[in-house]
């Protein structure tokens, strides 16, 4: 990743063991931006700041992105869906949370940058 510009991470992102990968082996990367969510580091991605650590599901359907380096495996993160107990299960917010536990599994199958 010498050589080209690096969106990094920053907030609850860095935390995450693709972001502190990432920033442990391209120490000769310019770092030019840091986002502290994941649209926010798309957009700089689309926008032609530079190269960023995206799960490859997540941009499938983004126009303008592709992926270009394939990080090991694993490095893996959690995401955890939150909820007050008096609302979980009522159904429109039992559908959203089953929704989403799909969506995004589905779509964290593969990082890439």
């Amino acid at each position: 990743m010498v050589g080209h510009d690096l969106i990094g991470a920053d907030g609850a992102l860095a935390s995450l063991a693709a972001y502190r990968w990432i920033e442990e082996n391209a120490a000769g990367a310019a770092v030019v931006a840091r986002a502290n969510t994941l649209p926010g580091l798309i957009a700089n991605v689309r926008a032609g700041m530079g190269v960023g650590v995206v799960s490859a599901g997540f941009i499938d359907d983004v126009a303008d992105v592709a992926p270009c380096f394939r990080l090991p495996e694993p490095l893996s993160g959690q995401v955890w869906l939150v909820t007050h107990e008096r609302v979980r299960n009522i159904r429109r917010v039992r559908a959203l949370l089953d929704f989403l536990t799909a969506y995004i599994g589905t779509r964290t199958r593969r990082s890439t940058v």
